[in-house]
């Protein structure tokens, strides 16, 4: 009889030590679950994201997942006529992600290069500049953007007298 109650309380506790180890329990990524919902706006019928002046593509982000072939629209209202200047970083500054480009930008390091889906190169940097153009006219683009792992991301868009940040929930839900 001892020896029975001595089996199930061995059993009871090694259950226990399997159910509160670690490796048992799915590594939850806390920051991408604490990422905020940016505003919404709609261009060209489509939705996208961003208080404005600077915005991205919503359907397209919400696709994204960490990798090197992401195409995601943005634009810059025709409001805004400076040069604009887009970095991106997860929000917990593990990662930081490029935009794939077919020639690089000048005076902006090359992170690495790619062949895109259809095998022309790209090369990747950590800064998408977005040059002036008159006041009237929207400028908007799309592109491939890198995230080299799932998370919430800080997308920084800085330039004269403008500094808007929108965070992305990549490759989670």
């Amino acid at each position: 009889m001892k020896q029975a109650i001595t089996a199930t309380l061995c059993a009871l506790i090694a259950t226990a030590a399997c159910e509160s180890s670690p490796a048992a329990t799915p590594e939850r990524n806390t920051a991408a679950s604490l990422c905020p919902s940016p505003p919404t706006a709609t261009i060209h019928s489509q939705e996208y994201l961003g208080a404005g002046p600077v915005y991205l593509g919503a359907l397209a982000t919400r696709a994204a997942g960490a990798g090197d072939l992401n195409k995601i629209p943005w634009a810059v209202a025709a409001s805004y006529a400076s040069v604009v200047t887009i970095t991106g970083k997860r929000s917990d500054d593990k990662a930081i992600v490029n935009f794939g480009l077919r020639s690089p930008e000048p005076n902006i390091p090359v992170s690495f290069q790619r062949p895109d889906q259809e095998g022309l190169m790209l090369v990747y940097q950590p800064q998408l500049v977005v040059e002036m153009l008159p006041k009237s006219a929207i400028r908007e683009g799309a592109l491939f953007w890198s995230f080299p792992t799932t998370g919430c991301y800080l997308i920084a868009a800085n330039g004269p007298k403008l500094q808007e940040s929108i965070y992305l929930r990549i490759g989670v839900s």
